[in-house]
């Protein structure tokens, strides 16, 4: 007599290849991934948009003030303001002009600062112990 078949270890349908599965798998991984960055990269390029809009329409209006501001500094724009007032204004003797040299000018204040420091410390009404 023969040995018997194992029927429990027969399969009757069909068995999926495990390294197509992978495959597939990655490929379905890298096309989520796909559409996930270009997605990504047009909501990125509409907020480009808006903001290039935005600068371009901030440009023209630094623009126009920077012409409003240039006419309104004018000096024809000033004499008639000045005469608009009633304001009377002369220029200075030669000796109320004061010419101020590049070492009379205003010190940085982070020296200033520590001037003051230095001051303070010298006198004791700063301690460092």
């Amino acid at each position: 007599m023969g040995r018997r078949r194992n029927r429990k270890k027969e399969s009757a349908g069909f068995i999926f290849p495990l390294p197509l599965a992978g495959v597939l798998g990655l490929a379905a991984a890298i096309a989520l991934t796909y559409l996930w960055l270009c997605g990504r990269c047009e909501t990125i390029g509409s907020q480009i948009k808006v903001l290039e809009d935005r600068k371009t329409e901030l440009q023209k209006r630094v623009g126009s003030e920077e012409y409003k501001w240039a006419s309104m500094k004018s000096p024809v724009h000033i004499e008639r303001l000045l005469q608009q007032f009633n304001i009377h204004m002369i220029w200075p003797e030669k000796a109320q002009v004061v010419q101020v040299q590049a070492e009379d000018r205003v010190t940085p204040p982070v020296q200033v600062a520590a001037n003051v420091r230095n001051s303070r410390r010298d006198n004791g009404m700063l301690m460092d112990d």
